[in-house]
């Protein structure tokens, strides 16, 4: 619940007894997000996504090396 007054700047009294429970831990899923956090183990394809997308931006920050 630190994190997500934290996040938000929201009170604890207001998350811990007016907010509903779902909308606190979807609220809470996106901040870790947002941070980078994994909130699941990220599944094959995804990390095979991952490290395509790695790969690609290594290239583009090489190039915009070579550029300047």
């Amino acid at each position: 619940m630190f994190t997500l007054a934290r996040e938000t700047g929201w009170p604890e009294a207001f998350i811990l007894w007016e907010l509903p429970l779902p909308r606190a831990l979807q609220y809470y899923h996106c901040a870790l997000r947002a941070s980078l956090a994994w909130t699941v183990a990220p599944s094959e394809p995804a990390m095979d996504q991952f490290h395509r997308l790695e790969a690609l931006a290594a290239q583009l920050t090489v190039d915009e090396e070579d550029g300047a």
